[in-house]
């Protein structure tokens, strides 16, 4: 059987069946992924000097991906996601859309404030590091770790939302990397990052201080996740004299809040 596929209005292809329901349905109100954020993105794409540097963190299925391509292919590539299933699904997404795979450089870890290991919640679009957990517990912890992993604590310990379909979320162990690390692998400049990673970016960042010290990373666009840490990221930005040129915790039309940051 053919495969359904989802041809967005920026002209972006992805598999239909890499999209959750709750995405379908917002796309039939207005189809574009994040209309607020993409609109923003788009901008700052395409005011990027030639042979500019675009790192995606958290790329999930390629979305961000393909449209920077589209707008810029001069641009080198970068990307970031730690689930495997996703990275598949990106690479399907990236062939689909016509994109050479060797045009991108994927990193398969997920990025915190320390390096080595931890547990991470495969949820689909939600999926995430356990806060805390840096590396791989013995046999006998994971068991127990699991056996409270239901999701009835995971609604009131982690999500704050319920969950209706009875089912346990998987728990996988992931490689983790610091940002700095992995500027240090790109060794250039980092002229445009993106970020969206579920509620870590504030380790994610305090994990890069190095790099954005050493204006290593000339802009920052981040989906950020409750009010308390987009506030701490802003904050921790500002203190390294970035300009802040936009920032909302609750953002229409899209589920995450948003923050850009500059050096400019």
């Amino acid at each position: 059987m053919k495969r359904q596929i989802h041809q967005f209005d920026n002209g972006v292809l992805v598999f239909d069946d890499h999209l959750t329901v709750g995405q379908r349905e917002r796309y039939l109100k207005h189809n574009l992924h994040e209309p607020v954020e993409e609109e923003l993105f788009l901008k700052q794409i395409q005011n990027l000097p030639d042979d500019s540097v675009y790192l995606n963190i958290g790329c999930a299925i390629g979305y961000y991906l393909i449209l920077a391509y589209k707008e810029r292919p001069d641009l080198r590539f970068y990307a970031v996601e730690p689930l495997k299933r996703h990275r598949q699904c990106c690479q399907e997404n990236l062939t689909l859309n016509g994109i050479n795979l060797e045009k991108i450089t994927m990193f398969p870890y997920a990025v915190s404030d320390i390096p080595g290991s931890s547990l991470f919640l495969e949820k689909d679009f939600g999926s995430q590091l356990i806060p805390g957990r840096v590396s791989k517990p013995k046999k006998s912890t994971e068991t127990s770790l699991l056996a409270w992993l239901k999701p009835s604590h995971l609604r009131a310990r982690l999500f704050g939302s319920s969950d209706n379909s009875g089912n346990d979320i998987p728990v996988i162990t992931v490689e983790t990397k610091t940002l700095d690390q992995i500027v240090h692998q790109i060794s250039e400049t980092i002229h445009f990052l993106q970020m969206d990673i579920q509620g870590l970016e504030l380790a994610a960042l305090r994990g890069g201080a190095v790099a954005i010290a050493d204006s290593n990373i000339q802009k920052i666009l981040i989906g950020t996740h409750g009010g308390a840490i987009h506030q701490d990221c802003e904050k921790l930005l500002r203190s390294f004299n970035y300009h802040i040129s936009y920032s909302e915790c609750e953002v229409p039309e899209q589920p995450d809040g948003m923050l850009l940051a500059s050096l400019e």
